[in-house]
């Protein structure tokens, strides 16, 4: 055993390579999880957040279908309006047009009356019993 020659150190990887590559394989290990867990919170975020858009355009999409409710609403009181604002000029022309008739009508009966009366005083014998000129 003196005389034997020491062992030669082994050609193959040197000690500290296998702790090290070990230790590496725990690191890279726990590097996929902690990345495996934060994909997995990325695609819940992102997952409330596409429910949150389509929750939004939804109530876009309501929104814009109300607001049109309300503008055609409005443009039918507007017609609403102006057909009422048009109807009531129309009568009020026609109520002048018959206050001016009922106006003509009643001079036309002064008029007629007026005619009757002298009509009545310029016949003969037609003054009233117990005038002059009655019979």
């Amino acid at each position: 055993a003196y005389g034997s020659p020491a062992p030669a150190p082994a050609r193959g990887s040197p000690a500290w390579l296998v702790p090290v590559l070990g230790v590496g394989c725990v690191v890279a290990l726990i590097l996929a999880v902690v990345l495996g867990l934060m994909m997995s919170a990325a695609d819940g975020r992102a997952s409330e957040l596409e429910r949150r858009l389509a929750e939004s355009q939804s109530g876009e999409q309501s929104a814009k279908r109300d607001l049109d409710a309300v503008r055609q609403q409005l443009v039918d009181e507007k017609a609403s309006k102006t057909l009422m604002q048009t109807e009531r000029a129309q009568a009020v022309k026609e109520l002048d047009e018959l206050r001016k008739e009922h106006e003509q009508l009643k001079a036309d009966l002064g008029r007629a009356r007026a005619e009757a009366a002298a009509a009545k005083d310029s016949q003969p014998g037609s003054a009233a019993p117990g005038k002059p000129g009655a019979q």
